[in-house]
């Protein structure tokens, strides 16, 4: 009669799972960082139908944010936290318009902010073919004008 084989060890092998948790936690970091790179803090202004933005939108979009300067006159224009001029905010834009024909671009200004300053960046949504804009606001008091 034949002896049965010895039986085996099994041993798991866990290296595959840690490999892609830390994948998975680098994804999940910078994509919180990116999003809190778009959202800096800027007084927005009030708007009684202010609506939350949709989920879907939040893919493909052109975040630029417009605050005062710190010191003297004019203005901040912010594409990813870092400061730019309107000529080189324009430039991205256009750039980002030819790679994503339904890009949306969000225009997120300080409340201060003279309102040519965000005409400037829908006159340059224009050019670059962008129709899909948003502009940020809160949700004012009802009843006001």
């Amino acid at each position: 009669m034949k002896r049965p084989p010895p039986p085996t060890s099994l041993t798991l092998n866990l290296a595959p799972m840690v490999d892609v948790m830390m994948c998975l936690l680098i994804f999940f970091m910078l994509a919180t960082k990116m999003v809190e790179q778009e959202h800096t803090r800027i007084d927005l202004p009030q708007a009684n139908n202010a609506q939350e933005p949709q989920r879907q939108d939040a893919f493909g979009r052109f975040v630029v944010n417009i605050r005062k300067a710190d010191r003297g006159e004019g203005v901040v224009y912010m594409l990813r936290e870092e400061a730019m001029s309107l000529d080189e905010i324009l430039e991205h834009l256009s750039a980002a318009s030819r790679l994503d024909r339904r890009l949306t671009c969000l225009i997120r200004a300080d409340r201060s902010v003279p309102y040519r300053e965000v005409e400037a960046i829908l006159t340059g949504c224009s050019r670059a073919g962008v129709s899909r804009i948003t502009l940020g606001a809160v949700r004012g008091e009802q009843g006001g004008l």
